[in-house]
């Protein structure tokens, strides 16, 4: 991981306002960027881009209602070219009580949590190591 902090902005001398994180893997790239200067309504964009085609969440982002699917060639049900995906979002709010029941199930011993141990610590390491608190 490479990551770029910067305070660009000088309003708060000790904040990052403008910043980008690269991951780098044998056969791909992924970056998060953010600018805190952004006017508003501030830009949120999820985009994949592969061998085969793209997908852009369009705005807004939460909830989300239309993928942007271009595609080389036809595959799963959806034409070559570029088509507009419609599919039922979810609000933040939704999300957040969706996390939440699914953690009473947890604590009621009625499933396992919806993630490993492993794959959290994973998460927590990749944002210090984003923010440069540890080395990586």
């Amino acid at each position: 991981m490479t990551t770029f902090l910067r305070n660009d902005t000088g309003v708060v001398p000790a904040f990052q306002d403008n910043t980008l994180g690269v991951f780098e893997y044998e056969r791909a790239m992924a970056w998060v960027d953010i600018a805190a200067m952004e006017p508003q309504p501030m830009a949120r964009r999820f985009e994949v881009y592969g061998e085969r085609g793209s997908a852009i969440l369009l705005e807004p982002f939460e909830p989300g209602h239309i993928i942007r699917l271009c595609l080389t060639e036809a595959a799963d049900g959806y034409t070559q070219g570029e088509q507009m995906v419609p599919f039922t979002g979810i609000s933040r709010q939704g999300l957040y009580e969706l996390e939440l029941a699914s953690l009473v199930r947890v604590l009621k011993g009625e499933h396992g949590p919806d993630r490993s141990l492993d794959h959290e610590l994973l998460v927590q390491e990749t944002l210090l190591r984003g923010t440069g608190l540890i080395a990586g």
